[in-house]
Parts: C-alpha cells; structure tokens; sequence
C-alpha cells in the first residue's frame, strides 16, 4: 500500500479521459447491463469518439476488466484510510473498517454483484491477471488487519493467537456480511451500519456473552 509519485500533466490529462470512459462505462453497465452496452455507446456517454475508446481499451470485455481493477483499488484505499492512516488504535480502526466496507457495499451493491456474476464469464487467459492482482490486494488487506490485530493484544498483555488467522476470520466475518445484505443493504441506514461495525469487533473482541454490567 505505497503511494504513487506525481504524475506529469499529459499523464494526468490522459488519466482523466481514461476515468471518464470508465465512469461512463460503469454507469451504462449498470443501467442497461453488460451485454446490452455498446462501446458506441459508451463513447458518446463520455463524450468522446470511438477511437477514443480504443486508445485506452481493445474491447468491452478489458473495459470491464478496467472497472474490476478499479474495484479492487476502492476496496484497498478503505483499507489504506482506515487501517493504516486511520485515528485511534488498533480495535477502533476494525471497527472503522468494518463500518466503511458495509457502507461501501451498501452504495456499490449492483456494480459488485455485476463484477462478482461476469468475471467468471471472462476468459481464463484475461481473467488471470486480474485474479492475481485481487489476490495480491486481499493479502495486502488482511495484512493491514492483522497488524491491528497485533497491536491490539499487545496492549492487552501479549499476542495469545496469530495475527494473521485473526485477520482472515475477521475478513471473512465482514465479507460474508456484506455479501449476505445485498438486498437489504441498498436501504441500510448509517446508523444500522455503525452498529454492525460495532457488534462485529465486539463479538470478536469480548465474545457473544452478556455484557459486563460492572
């Protein structure tokens, strides 16, 4: 998770076009469906030529693959912003991350549904470079956590269980979660999603019992 040095200002301008054809894309897809959009059609959304499209994209099927990444990259700066730059320590910063990714899929539902129903479509040989790239971004995540996890039972006096394993139950709780609520996600209100947070690092941290009234 290192940041990128500046970027030149043709290099920003082409970045620009290429995120406007993205968005366009992003937006027709979920409009109309993957199979109903037209690159044609993508270009006039963002207002450009077709050749336009080409000189960033071959076909629909590696623009789609663009918006994948794109995905990936969303998932991986909430991890960034709330991990490893966020306030508090490491209980606080679950427990914000946890809250950011319920949030995150409550807004992003139908795009990651779309991704998660096409890229089995794709072809082995172009989804492949994807699929390691999302591999890479998920050990990086879980890494992230496992860090907070770390730090949070050497405050307690030790680390009692590996990091790491605590990373992947963790991830796992707040990925089979948000996957679950789909459906009802899309009217989940914000603080319905903060006590989800809260509840998830404190079943993790203090257990299902009854609260200590004490």
């Amino acid at each position: 998770m290192m940041s990128n040095p500046p970027l030149c200002r043709k290099a920003r301008e082409k970045l620009a076009r290429q995120q406007d054809i993205l968005a366009a894309a992003r937006e027709l897809f979920l409009r109309q469906g993957y199979h109903e959009t037209t690159l044609e059609e993508i270009a006039r959304h963002a207002e450009f030529g077709k050749g336009t499209i080409y000189n960033y994209f071959s076909s629909k099927e590696d623009l789609f693959l663009a918006i994948c990444d794109q995905l990936v990259g969303e998932l991986e700066a909430i991890a960034r912003s709330t991990l490893i730059e966020g306030e508090g320590e490491g209980r606080q910063r679950l427990t914000a991350y946890a809250g950011t990714m319920i949030r995150y899929s409550r807004d992003n539902s139908e795009l990651i549904a779309l991704v998660m129903h096409r890229i089995h479509q794709i072809s082995q040989e172009k989804g492949k470079p994807y699929m390691a790239r999302y591999t890479a971004v998920m050990k990086r995540i879980c890494q992230a956590v496992s860090q907070n996890f770390q730090t949070e039972q050497e405050q307690r006096g030790g680390c009692c269980y590996d990091p790491m394993a605590l990373a992947i139950l963790f991830e796992g709780m707040v990925r089979t979660y948000t996957m679950t609520r789909f459906g009802p996600l899309h009217s989940m209100p914000g603080e319905e999603i903060e006590q989800a947070a809260e509840m998830m690092t404190t079943i993790f941290f203090d257990g299902i019992g009854k609260p200590n009234q004490g």
